[in-house]
């Protein structure tokens, strides 16, 4: 049995939920709006569907001219894959890595009628004498656009000649002619209503349109509807010159109505005779997706040596198969937006240099691994640059993140430190990966800089900052990273991690631990009243609360789970100010050390569940040293109920532990003196600590205390 072959073909315009299959022999394609693991090969259906390396053969299928996406045609996209399909002629020619395919307007699903059927259901008798257009109203500063003159000849056409001219299409246009939308469904029945269509492809240009047949006039020879056509600068290469009417035969619109007018209808049945011959003896076959699955077949096979005749059969067909939807296609952001291609200037493209560049094309595979580096040679840090999400995921899309917060904020209120920002997320969503990174290269080699300090996100765009930040011409790269595995995974390519797991960091040089800190000119303390409740702080990867949801409820004390990080979570601002207006916060799970500090930098009291190094934090409450407690310990629900109703009747010495917490706080767990402490191990040191006196939050909603 030949091993079977699996090719995906990724496009991003799909629903994200689309799922179709087709086969032939032992050969399946997959289509998907993100890539499917586990295949042979992935087909991008145009740059902006493409995320990433992915294992397997990578290809590029394009189909939009520079008209349309001008950002594709650049020689830094093309050597990111193994082999680029091109519609247009030009790049098809450029050598290896390059072959040309025709518009795949056909694919298993909707195949070519038997021509006996196909003339049937497309009779020339009793059409409209009148012409028809079905596009969108679009519009392209490129030069060759023919956007506008699909509008100009529909206005002229119906402001001065005799014969009506149709158009459909959606959204609709503004003109008196416009009847309506036409889907694709409709197409092909309103088409074979009348004579003509004006098929005018998205561009016209002697070069750069060469190749560029779709399915405007392919439709057209199918339903038996003459077209008026005006796009491949070499269609007759493809098609015989009787199939259609060549608009670059006239001067003026004047004179092609003339044309028409005058047209007798043995000449137009001729041109009729002329299409079904060329579409009966196999014409439109090369216009389907069973020419490019056989095409992408065959260069995976080159690129692997496998043989195809194995796996198809001669005498086989691309069908549609049923098959069950992959659960694992993870989306992640495309290093090209569409609209980053869309927009790219047309004069900084390269369409169809002489010469494939000389750049080796960059292996998304390689770990960066930039050399170490310092800071300026006194090791002050004047200059810091952090790298980092202003946004993070879930419902913190509508807030602040915390490393900003914590790191940045306390880099600005560093006396002689230019503290800057950088979020690749933003700047990915906006422009794009590769533009990201084009950005942050410009802004890295913009410095000297002393520190960079990096948050990754866990993301694709953590590999494009590395690969970045290891060409930075100065400036040392630390991480803040507090998942394990992603500590694992990055260690080796910045110069530093800070972390708080101590988790694996045994044996690795460039792996600091820390404790959890904050910076308390953001976490405000509320001294205008609490709410006298019991709010439970939790992580995603906490433990299930529901037994200590039970016993608050069954003590009649008000209660509130707030999870504060992940899916779910409350924004920044939010989580601050539950924790500034809550009598009793019982922090637990993963993050109990960080949210310990946190409610304590805004002088709240806090109950915990115990964790490993809890001594290092606070002074906790075992019986007879409860005077000097800094906060409570709840092992178990009960013990969580008694402690809570315990401090909330006793406001003043509630009051008073959370007070001695909060001033721990601003005396041993501040990012600032976190910084300072494992400055040395990196080389540098700051001039001066920060203003450490609290400051009312922007983000304390109304009632905040007064400064």
């Amino acid at each position: 049995m030949p091993e079977p072959i699996a090719i995906n073909v990724v496009y991003a315009h799909l629903p994200p939920a689309h799922y179709s299959t087709h086969r032939r022999g032992a050969a399946t394609v997959y289509h998907t709006a993100h890539p499917r693991p586990g295949c042979d090969a992935y087909a991008y259906w145009d740059a902006f569907s493409y995320s990433g390396h992915t294992d397997g053969s990578q290809f590029l299928i394009m189909v939009e001219p520079p008209v349309v996406l001008p950002g594709e045609y650049r020689s830094e996209i093309w050597g990111r894959f193994d082999h680029v399909f091109a519609l247009l002629d030009p790049v098809a020619e450029r050598g290896e890595g390059f072959s040309g395919i025709r518009f795949p307007a056909y694919d298993p699903g909707t195949r070519i009628p038997p021509e006996a059927e196909r003339r049937r259901l497309y009779p020339v008798e009793g059409r409209e004498n009148a012409i028809c257009m079905i596009n969108g109203p679009k519009q392209s500063p490129v030069p060759g656009e023919l956007y506008s003159k699909r509008v100009e000849a529909a206005a002229w056409f119906h402001e001065h000649s005799d014969i009506p001219f149709d158009v459909y299409g959606s959204p609709p246009f503004e003109l008196p002619n416009y009847r309506g939308p036409c889907s694709q469904l409709q197409k092909r029945g309103t088409l074979a209503r009348y004579r003509y269509s004006l098929c005018y492809e998205n561009c016209y240009d002697p070069v750069w349109s060469a190749g560029y047949l779709t399915e405007k006039i392919l439709h057209c020879l199918e339903c038996r509807t003459v077209p008026i056509y005006l796009g491949c600068s070499n269609i007759e290469r493809y098609l015989p010159d009787g199939c259609y009417i060549d608009s670059r035969r006239f001067d003026s619109y004047e004179a092609l109505d003339a044309y028409l007018s005058a047209l007798s209808d043995a000449d137009y049945l001729a041109t009729i005779e002329t299409m079904d011959q060329w579409v009966a003896e196999g014409g439109l076959r090369q216009f389907s997706h069973d020419a490019l699955y056989d095409r992408m077949l065959a260069v995976h096979g080159q690129l692997t040596g496998v043989s195809i005749d194995e796996v198809v059969m001669p005498d086989e067909e691309w069908v549609v198969s049923d098959s069950e939807a992959h659960d694992d296609m993870t989306p992640d952001p495309p290093l090209w937006s569409f609209d980053y291609l869309r927009t790219y200037p047309f004069e900084g493209t390269e369409p169809f240099p002489t010469e494939a560049s000389d750049d080796p094309p960059p292996v998304d595979g390689e770990a960066a691994t930039p050399p170490r580096g310092r800071p300026a040679l006194d090791g002050i840090v004047r200059r810091a640059l952090y790298i980092g999400p202003r946004y993070a995921s879930g419902q913190l899309l509508h807030g602040i993140d915390y490393g900003m917060w914590n790191f940045l904020r306390t880099f600005e209120a560093c006396e002689g430190v230019e503290a800057h920002h950088f979020d690749p997320l933003d700047e990915s969503v906006r422009s794009g990966t590769v533009p990201m990174a084009e950005r942050l290269h410009g802004v890295l080699t913009d410095g000297p800089w002393d520190l960079i300090f990096f948050v990754p996100t866990g993301t694709a765009h953590d590999r494009a900052v590395l690969e970045v930040a290891g060409s930075r011409p100065d400036g040392c790269l630390l991480a803040w990273i507090t998942d394990p595995l992603l500590v694992d995974e990055l260690h080796g390519q910045v110069d530093w991690v800070l972390t708080p797991v101590r988790e694996g960091a045994d044996g690795r040089a460039n792996i600091l631990t820390c404790r959890w800190a904050c910076n308390p000119t953001e976490y405000w303390p509320a001294d205008d009243g609490r709410e006298a409740c019991l709010r439970m702080f939790t992580s995603t990867k906490g433990h299930d609360l529901g037994e200590f949801i039970e016993a608050a409820r069954r003590s009649g004390i008000p209660s509130e789970v707030v999870v504060a990080d992940g899916i779910g979570d409350l924004p920044f601002e939010e989580l601050l100010y539950a924790f500034s207006r809550t009598a009793v916060s019982y922090v637990c799970g993963d993050l109990a050390a960080r949210l310990a500090v946190e409610v304590a930098a805004c002088r709240g009291y806090v109950l915990v569940e115990p964790f490993s190094d809890l001594a290092d934090y606070f002074h906790d409450d075992p019986p007879g040293r409860r005077r000097f407690a800094e906060l409570g310990t709840a092992h178990d629900p009960q013990e969580m109920v008694e402690k809570a109703l315990y401090a909330l009747n006793r406001e003043r010495e509630r009051e008073t532990i959370a007070q001695r917490a909060y001033e721990r706080v601003l005396k041993e767990h501040t990012w600032f003196q976190r910084l300072e402490e494992i400055a040395p191990r990196i080389g540098c040191r700051f001039a001066s600590p920060p203003d450490n006196l609290p400051s009312p939050s922007p983000f304390i909603p109304n009632g905040r205390p007064a400064a």
